[in-house]
């Protein structure tokens, strides 16, 4: 909170859970930096909640914590992905890393519950629950290209509700997201699914009669997702 991040009790719990997380400490113990590192099998990893205190910025501490994440990956060589602020854009940069594409975050700010539920036609919606989740989990490493299961079940470990949308016909699984709490909104991610129109109806069903704040990331190339997202209430932010 200190440093403008939206991160709650929950939040930590899923870090702790499914990644490996690192601290700095000051000469009192006063905590003054963050990151973490998650590891999606042999194909991917993650580094995120890079984070270092107003007071400490300036030493050089941000480039210690990704020193400690980054040796977890000095044996195996696998790909690193983090998203970066425009502060950490510098620190990322002089690292070696290089811009892919852009996170658009899309805020619907006025309180206004959703008056209907999603219609997909041929389509149903199901919670996701004990039954479900191993096939959820593997459709998302098939969609992603890299296993982050332990980061979704600490999600659902931690009372994140998701909705998958199942095909009424073959009953196979087409999509699905979570929603989750952040300070002050309600974060729906991630969103997986075999197009755009089923992406925007999962959160639809996600919003349907609740009227929270919600929050929802995309990548620069979804722009049909965000149409769709528009439609919802909405609109781009800039953090």
């Amino acid at each position: 909170k200190e440093v403008g991040w939206d991160f709650v009790k929950q939040s930590c719990q899923i870090m702790l859970a499914s990644g490996q997380v690192y601290a700095g400490f000051d000469e009192e113990k006063r905590l003054s930096a963050t990151a973490a590192i998650f590891n999606y099998s042999d194909r991917l990893a993650f580094i995120g909640a890079v984070i270092v205190g107003k007071p400490y910025r300036g030493y050089g501490l941000a480039s210690r914590m990704m020193d400690a994440v980054e040796r977890h990956t000095l044996t195996t060589n696998i790909p690193l992905v983090l998203i970066a602020t425009e502060l950490g854009r510098p620190v990322y940069e002089r690292r070696g890393y290089q811009t892919l594409m852009q996170c658009i975050k899309m805020v619907r700010s006025k309180s206004i519950a959703s008056s209907r539920p999603p219609l997909v036609n041929g389509y149903q919606f199901r919670p996701i629950n004990d039954h479900n989740l191993s096939e959820i989990l593997a459709f998302d490493t098939l969609s992603y290209g890299a296993n982050r299961s332990r980061v979704l079940y600490s999600m659902y470990q931690a009372g994140w509700p998701g909705v998958a949308l199942y095909n009424s016909q073959t009953n196979e699984i087409s999509g699905f997201a979570f929603l989750g709490t952040r300070s002050g909104m309600q974060i729906i991610g991630p969103v997986v699914a075999e197009n755009a129109e089923q992406a925007a109806a999962l959160c639809q069903m996600l919003v349907y009669g609740k009227d929270d704040v919600f929050r929802v990331d995309s990548l620069s190339y979804q722009s049909e997702f965000r149409e769709y997202l528009t439609v919802l209430g909405l609109s781009l932010i800039h953090i």
